[in-house]
């Protein structure tokens, strides 16, 4: 089934995964919705991990100075993850937004 899609496909998935932050049952349902395209959650999660990006740094831990581009980011940009996950593309989306929620944003409310 992978084998019929197009690139085009796989970059809609990739950009509705984001944006609704990996939760397969309404990425399959707004997938549906715009494709007309009806695919099991299941495989759409199986078929973005095949797809997004390996990211160099995934393994590393995350340091001061990447704290601060998030936060310099976030500044800009609000918690708009699409845009964020488009302006920091060495750190792992998921990774990235972990670290926001667990980290980052109780020291932005206390600058």
């Amino acid at each position: 089934m992978s084998e019929s899609w197009s690139q085009e496909e796989d970059q809609l998935l990739y950009k509705i995964a984001l944006s609704l932050k990996l939760d397969w049952k309404k990425v399959s349902n707004k997938f549906a919705k715009t494709t007309g395209r009806s695919v099991t959650p299941n495989f759409l999660k199986s078929r973005y991990k095949q797809i997004k990006p390996d990211f160099e740094h995934d393994q590393r831990k995350l340091t001061e100075e990447d704290d601060q581009l998030i936060m310099n980011v976030v500044e800009e940009y609000g918690e708009d993850w699409e845009m964020i996950f488009q302006k920091i593309t060495t750190i792992d989306p998921i990774k990235l937004r972990n670290r926001y929620y667990s980290k980052i944003k109780a020291k932005m409310g206390n600058i």
